[in-house]
């Protein structure tokens, strides 16, 4: 039997809009499909379901039994809100967050639990990914990350460091952070990892693929909300006053940020997976 110390959450949430069969694979390769089962998941139903998607809890629920928590919110808060409640009911330091529609490889849990085992001062970790649209045999591209504390510092200053959708992290770290900013979609995450920095704490990623992302799903269109330009704002002004990044690294950021919004969106989508994806150095930059 494990040591309580070694035993580990995962937290995912779901809504509505999510197909039934993605859903279901995700949660395949979260509780049946892994070399290190969890001890513990807390899933958050993001306001009310459907038939289709209860259906698939309710056959996880007697596969795992007592080790799934069902969270059920009277109304759709968003993501934050979702995961700040599922973080609350964890019962674990570890928590691996992952998302509905993903799939994990089968050592993503142990391989990042060793990691945190065996690096005391690291908050959070994460890995690469590879994206498919519709097979996740046949990946369109993979999404390699910078390794270090350093390049991951150097890194957050332009781009978020960490693929949110692979993270385990210390619940006790994010609890000290006040978990995720509800006010500022769609870089709560992003946020939390500066956070950690400027609170002290490393973080890292593991340079391999540990989960297989699914694309064509909207995300791109929905980065291109114009009303997120302020929550861009909000976080690249926080960097600016901690000293993080420079004024004239504040000024490309936002201007950065401001013309991939008001991009066409085919001009948009290619900026994103053909120049954002762009390879340098041995990382995406």
């Amino acid at each position: 039997m494990k040591d309580r110390s070694e035993r580990f959450s995962v937290l995912m949430s779901v809504y509505h809009k999510e197909d039934p069969r993605h859903f279901d694979l995700a949660l395949e390769s979260n509780l049946v499909n892994q070399t290190i089962i969890p001890d513990e998941f807390v899933l958050v139903c993001d306001g009310p379901l459907n038939d289709a998607l209860d259906k698939v809890i309710n056959k996880y629920e007697k596969i795992s039994g007592e080790r799934i928590k069902v969270v059920r919110l009277e109304k759709n808060c968003g993501i934050a809100t979702a995961l700040n409640k599922g973080i609350a009911l964890c019962s674990y330091e570890y928590i691996a967050r992952s998302d509905s529609d993903d799939v994990c490889e089968k050592t993503r849990f142990e391989k990042e639990l060793d990691f945190l085992i065996g690096h005391s001062e690291v908050a959070a970790v994460g890995s690469d990914i590879d994206e498919f649209m519709y097979d996740v045999n046949e990946p369109v591209r993979v999404k390699q990350m910078p390794r270090t504390s350093g390049e991951l510092y150097k890194m957050a200053k332009r781009r978020n460091p960490i693929n949110h959708m692979t993270v385990m992290y210390r619940r006790s770290v994010v609890l000290e952070m006040n978990g995720y900013d509800i006010t500022l979609p769609p870089v709560e995450d992003y946020d939390l990892w500066i956070r950690m920095l400027l609170g002290g704490y490393q973080i890292a990623n593991i340079n391999e693929i540990l989960v297989h992302v699914r694309i064509g799903n909207g995300m791109v269109d929905r980065r291109g909300n114009k009303k997120y330009i302020e929550t861009w704002r909000r976080l690249n002004r926080y960097m600016r006053e901690k000293k993080m990044i420079s004024a004239p690294r504040y000024a490309v950021n936002m201007i950065s940020i401001r013309a991939f919004v008001y991009m066409r969106s085919g001009m948009r989508d290619y900026v994103y997976y053909k120049i954002l994806r762009k390879k340098h150095n041995g990382i995406y930059e």
